[in-house]
């Protein structure tokens, strides 16, 4: 079945699908393959740690609470 419309704007020929990990996650799990199992993990992690970081620089106010 060919890509939709919405899957061919976010996704190019022989990407990788980070954005729905359950369709590339649960399989290489079950076969044992763990090659990319670390961006499953450490994505999250540093996309929080970066988004707190800028969240404190550019948007907290000078208010600090009590």
């Amino acid at each position: 079945m060919p890509p939709s419309p919405s899957q061919s704007l976010h996704r190019g020929p022989g990407d990788r699908r980070l954005g729905q990990p359950g369709p590339d996650l649960g399989p290489a799990l079950v076969a044992g393959d763990f090659s990319a199992l670390w961006a499953y993990v450490l994505g999250p992690i540093v996309g929080g740690v970066l988004a707190a970081l800028l969240y404190h620089r550019f948007l907290a106010k000078g208010d600090k609470p009590a």
